[in-house]
């Protein structure tokens, strides 16, 4: 969706844009804050995780399937997965930081 974006932008209008060619798959996002700096996400090795987040004290995938179960499945059985290996919170700032 961001390379679509930046195409549009940099064409801005003066070149005619061509929508990418259709497809019907799914897609999920799980992201978590994490306890670690960097994540180990290496025992999560689906074939569908197509994109890993690389920021720090963050983790989470983009995943993908023609499948819509696969990805629901994939998503729940993550959800107890980040809880137990990354899953971090943070108190809320009683102020904005300036």
């Amino acid at each position: 969706m961001w390379r679509e974006w930046a195409r549009l932008e940099i064409g801005a209008g003066k070149k005619p844009y061509k929508l990418p060619d259709k497809r019907n798959d799914y897609a999920g996002v799980i992201i978590s804050l994490a306890r670690q700096e960097n994540p180990d996400t290496s025992a999560y090795n689906d074939a569908e995780i197509v994109y890993r987040v690389p920021k720090d004290h963050h983790a989470g995938f983009v995943l993908q399937s023609p499948k819509a179960g696969r990805i629901e499945e994939l998503l729940d059985s993550y959800v107890a997965r980040f809880r137990e290996d990354f899953y971090a919170t943070q108190p809320v700032p009683d102020k904005p930081s300036a």
